[in-house]
């Protein structure tokens, strides 16, 4: 019995190399006939939506793939490479990510445009023990002293919030009821009568915090000149003094597209200026021209949001095409909806509170980190 299952086993292993070697051969053979190697990496490439290692089947598979990348985007360093391996990190197609990376490499900061929203984008979406962090509206939200504002801006979230993310109704669809949301809790930030001092003291005792690394990201696209949008449907007036308090001052290079509110003569809060800045209008139509101008000049997009809108910021843009930008959307805890953002977005972030993956690109695409 011992000798027949050696024989057994033994034949096995032969009919497998019978099999394999002469699939190795070919598979050499055409590789040295010129574009044949670079047509099967992209094909091995194209459509395969992970670089995680589970996504091949065996050691030569993972070995092929790691060849295919190097040799297909030679200026994409393997330090990038690795970090998009991570778990957390999901890339919709990896072919045609990695060309746009590439792309974007190759012709340098001086033609890069980064857009990003502000709220649990640049922002963390909760902390280290997974409580959530504030949005700007929230700040008047978790305020002891405007509890009835709070309470009333809290039941509109719980109105509206479920509308915003239901993946069954289409942006037609949530359209209106975002405009109410956001008309009515403007409407009742008005009627408090906040003036400018109190709104810096409610900012600076806020649960608002910057993704771990965002600092050092905001630092390397300021020193290199590239203009970064910070395209938000929250309060602009709290983005910038939010930035002035933890930076110092608001980056010389950022441009803050958002709803911007009117204070009067006696520096209170009396309306908010058009347009209207929700969710899910986040494009070129609610941009003002000198905005507009700056973002037409410039031939790569690097583009970061969260919500189920974000991916539409560069829609409308002068000399863009939304399926030419870079999109990295971060899914913070909801799970259900990976589909939808694996669908819209070239890059989906899981539950990281860091700007780790977009500082890796840009880091490859500006030079050597500092």
């Amino acid at each position: 019995r011992e000798a027949h299952s050696n024989s057994f086993n033994s034949e096995n292993r032969s009919m497998r190399l019978h099999v394999l070697v002469p699939l190795l051969v070919a598979t050499v053979a055409a590789s040295k006939i010129p574009g044949t190697h670079n047509m099967m990496c992209k094909a091995k490439l194209q459509g395969k939506d992970s670089l995680e290692a589970k996504a091949p089947k065996t050691q030569f598979d993972v070995k092929f793939r790691e060849t295919c990348v190097a040799e297909l985007f030679p200026r994409i360093p393997r330090a990038l490479t690795q970090t998009l391996r991570f778990g957390h990190v999901r890339v919709k197609d990896i072919y045609t990510t990695f060309t746009k990376i590439n792309n974007m490499i190759g012709s340098g900061p001086s033609k890069l445009l980064t857009i990003s929203d502000f709220d649990h984008t640049m922002s963390r979406a909760y902390d280290e023990k997974g409580e959530s962090c504030w949005t700007t509206h929230g700040i008047f939200e978790h305020t002891a002293s405007m509890a009835d504002l709070a309470v009333k801006l809290a039941a509109l979230s719980a109105k509206y919030k479920p509308i915003e993310f239901n993946s069954s109704m289409t942006v037609e669809q949530k359209i209106p009821h975002m405009e109410a949301w956001w008309g009515e809790s403007n409407d009742l930030i008005v009627a408090k009568g906040i003036n400018r001092t109190l709104l810096e003291e409610l900012v600076q005792r806020s649960n608002v915090r910057m993704r771990d690394n965002a600092p050092a990201l905001l630092k390397k696209l300021e020193d290199a000149h590239v203009p970064l949008i910070m395209f938000s449907a929250g309060i602009g007036d709290i983005i910038s003094v939010f930035f002035s308090q933890r930076l110092g001052a608001v980056p010389s290079n950022m441009h803050i597209v958002s709803n911007m509110m009117v204070f009067n003569n006696k520096d209170v809060v009396s309306g908010f200026k058009p347009p209207l800045i929700h969710s899910f209008n986040k494009n070129g139509k609610v941009v003002d021209k000198e905005t507009m101008s700056l973002m037409s000049k410039k031939e790569n997009v690097i583009l970061m949001g969260d919500s189920m809108g974000d991916h539409h910021m560069i829609d409308g843009v002068k000399n863009h095409r939304g399926q030419d930008a870079l999109k990295i959307g971060f899914l913070n805890k909801k799970d259900d909806l990976l589909k939808f953002y694996m669908d819209k977005y070239d890059i989906v972030i899981v539950d990281d509170q860091s700007m780790d993956v977009p500082r890796a690109i840009i880091d490859a695409v500006i030079g050597v980190r500092k």
